[in-house]
């Protein structure tokens, strides 16, 4: 994938670059993984929540403990942890997905003045789906958004 432009700053269009990302994205098995594994920890926190509202009120044990048993006393504990799980793996499958640019950087080409842009000296920022607009800094970047959003 390329894009040409014209002056910096400057507002472009990738084409594709929407449907690309996400085929990309969804074909990481890590992210599949870890929502599989976010999912699994989710229904655990819910059915330790569930026990710890519905469960006894007293709980007699003699000799060895039972899984039931376990579960039963430690519900809160295992809703807490398992709640905490919950949460790190989704944040995994959010990091994930933040990579736009980093995907940007490996599989776009910009080019300006018929030379490809090293992407490392300038700000890049998604404007919209499968539009950019790249600067020399974030200020840059701002009053251009600022002038087109008073040309229209």
């Amino acid at each position: 994938m390329n894009a040409t432009i014209k002056s910096i700053p400057s507002k472009f269009t990738v084409v594709n670059f929407t449907a690309n990302y996400k085929a990309h994205f969804n074909a990481s098995l890590n992210v599949a993984i870890w929502t599989v594994i976010a999912a699994a920890f989710a229904l655990l926190t819910l059915s330790a929540i569930f026990t710890s509202l519905t469960g006894p009120d007293y709980l007699y044990i003699q000799g060895d403990m039972s899984l039931t048993q376990f579960w039963q006393l430690y519900s809160g504990l295992i809703a807490t942890v398992g709640f905490l799980l919950t949460y790190g793996c989704t944040q995994l499958v959010t990091i994930n997905k933040s990579y736009w640019k980093v995907y940007f950087m490996n599989n776009v080409e910009v080019i300006y003045k018929g030379e490809k842009l090293d992407l490392n000296c300038y700000e890049l920022r998604m404007y919209d789906k499968g539009k950019f607009i790249i600067a020399k800094n974030n200020q840059q970047i701002d009053d251009f958004i600022f002038q087109l959003n008073n040309v229209s």
